[in-house]
């Protein structure tokens, strides 16, 4: 097959053991386009038909269409049975060898810190620059033929393109967590994380690693990211924050539609945020719902592994690969309850309520149930299981600074920075908030810390107990509503008028989900105008709600949101997440769809 010659671009095509028609070929052609973006017509150039019978042949008028696609070429094989075929799709033939073939796509947001080669073990990194000129100091991410995978019980999610954020651990890679002084320090990893071998063994594909802020703290997109240029959000005017530590993960999601999923970590809001301002769907999960083994630390009562993505089905099928087996049988018990605290509602931006509330309302419907309003702060006040005077934002407010930053400190910085110390004889350079945690970290005591932690089972013995019972074999009784977007921009360009230096002081809508460890899904519902003051023209920005559920109901939350929107809801990639019509008269966006809806 195909001896003596270069390296070809080819089409492997299975027929059975049929004669080559012109609609057998057209039907081919057309499902190839619909269902893969590296296979093209040019790889018509030679055809290699894979058959099980010895007199399979080209009909003559399906020979005259394939060289009109420019086919130079047809060989045949015989295969006797299902192990020696090959997959079909586009390959590279040489010298009587197949090889796969990948496309390549410009990182134009500059998402990734690395691309892998797909599939191999152990990664490797992918040193190609396709779009030098193009797209000056982007990345080149290679995936693969989608028609080479075939989904099977054991690995239902074969060919699904996923990236990885670069806290996580791949065998044969660097873990560079935004640092080049940790990069230049540890050599590969040895292992896989828990997380990515589950997923591999799914049979997900993953495609690189991507930016995070440094060691996952927190950082403004122009102030803070020094060692390595933040990723940008593709919405609005493009120059908006993407904010918290997952932003390559949301980044990479809201850009490409050529990605399917992406992983990220939430410790006090790293995936809701990013998802939120990007458009996207995204969830902490509860705490524990998945290893974090492998993973850079900041604190274990915190820290959590989550994942993104543009469609709700396929959120939900993530979810469920990701936090119980992808073949178990769903929940089917749905919520009786939806809180809604009035703590948080209405928002101040009209806009952002109306879309808000269109949402609720559908939630309200398809539940057949009407919200519950409550407040939070009188609830606490009635019903604390502690002797205080202070408000619940009070008593709560040093929670994570206690607990979590002391944790960061013993369990990964102290160490990075001896180590780094002793093998080159210097401090180690990080970031602007980094060098403040060099400072302030080691001050928190211990008495602190273990304070920090009593309040923080206090809270959740509070929540379980007055605000959200725990789940019963994965289904959540009530559900909890919060607004997260502002309706207001938040550019990248900003100064804040002062050195970093946050510890995580204080009790917020974020802090709700981590403290109770309970799951948070954020859902994209609509979007709202303003006029940049990059692009001086009306822009859109996303408008996402959080859904809290009992811990240890990942999955049905997922499925609910799913349920409700309908399996074909979907954001779209770029500037808007909603589609918007063009007014040819003055050139301004007109909303075709400013509310998900069915």
């Amino acid at each position: 097959m195909g001896q003596g010659q270069v390296r070809e671009p080819c089409t492997v095509m299975t027929v059975g053991d049929l004669d080559i028609s012109t609609t057998f070929l057209l039907d081919t052609i057309a499902r190839f386009e619909r269902s893969d973006d590296v296979w093209s017509k040019r790889y018509l150039k030679t055809l290699v038909v894979q058959s099980d019978s010895f007199e399979t042949s080209l009909q003559p008028d399906a020979k005259e269409l394939l060289e009109q696609y420019g086919n130079q070429q047809i060989n045949y094989i015989h295969v006797s049975n299902k192990s020696t075929k090959y997959p079909e799709g586009p390959y590279f033939l040489e010298q009587g060898n197949l090889h796969a073939s990948y496309r390549l796509y410009p990182d134009t947001s500059g998402a990734f810190v690395v691309a892998t080669v797909p599939s191999s073990d152990p990664f490797q990194s992918l040193d190609a620059a396709a779009y030098g000129e193009t797209y000056p100091s982007t990345l080149t991410i290679a995936v693969p033929s989608r028609l080479s995978f075939t989904k099977t019980e054991t690995q239902p999610f074969a060919g699904y393109r996923i990236g990885i954020k670069d806290i996580i651990d791949l065998k044969g890679l660097r873990t560079g967590a935004s640092s080049r002084a940790y990069t230049q320090l540890y050599g590969p990893r040895i292992e896989n994380a828990a997380v990515v071998h589950k997923l591999l063994e799914l049979g997900f594909v993953i495609v690189g690693k991507l930016k995070t802020t440094q060691f996952a703290d927190t950082e403004w997109a122009t102030s803070d990211w020094v060692d390595y240029h933040a990723p940008f959000n593709p919405r609005a005017d493009g120059y908006q924050d993407p904010s918290a530590s997952s932003a390559g993960s949301a980044a990479a999601i809201a850009t490409y539609k050529w990605l399917d999923f992406t992983i990220g970590t939430d410790t006090l809001g790293s995936i809701r945020d990013p998802a939120t301002v990007q458009g996207i769907f995204g969830m902490r999960p509860s705490l524990g719902a998945a290893s974090c083994d492998g993973i850079i630390p900041y604190s274990g009562e915190f820290d959590t592994v989550g994942g993104f993505a543009r469609n709700a089905e396929d959120f939900a099928k993530l979810s469920r690969a990701l936090y119980h087996s992808a073949t178990d049988s769903e929940c089917k018990k749905e919520p009786v309850k939806i809180l809604y605290p009035t703590d948080y509602w209405p928002v101040e931006h009209e806009e952002s309520q109306a879309v808000f509330e269109a949402f609720v309302v559908k939630l309200e419907l398809h539940l057949g149930i009407q919200r519950t309003r409550i407040s939070l702060e009188e609830t606490w006040q009635k019903t604390k299981v502690v002797e205080t005077d202070l408000a619940l934002a009070e008593y709560f407010e040093h929670v994570f600074e206690w607990a979590a930053n002391r944790d960061q400190w013993s369990s990964f910085m102290e160490k990075f920075f001896e180590d780094y110390q002793s093998k080159f004889g210097r401090a180690a350079v990080v970031n602007p908030q980094l060098q403040f945690k060099r400072d302030y970290s080691p001050t928190i005591t211990k008495e602190e810390q273990e304070k920090g932690f009593e309040q923080l089972e206090i809270f959740r013995s509070w929540w379980e107990k007055s605000i959200m019972p725990p789940s019963k074999d994965g289904c959540t009784d009530t559900i909890f509503v919060v607004p997260w977007s502002t309706g207001k921009p938040d550019y990248r360009d900003k100064y804040p008028g002062s050195a970093p230096g946050f510890t995580g002081i204080g009790f917020f809508i974020y802090s709700l989900s981590p403290y109770a460890g309970a799951p948070e899904i954020i859902v994209p519902v609509g979007q709202t105008s303003f006029i940049s003051k990059i692009t001086m023209h009306k822009e859109w920005l996303p408008a996402a709600i959080g859904i809290i559920g009992t811990k240890g109901s990942d999955v049905k939350l997922a499925e609910l949101v799913r349920d409700v929107l309908g399996t074909e809801a979907s954001v779209e990639t770029g500037p808007t997440a909603f589609k918007v019509a063009m007014e040819k008269a003055t050139h301004e966006p007109i909303l075709e769809q400013q509310v998900m809806r069915d």
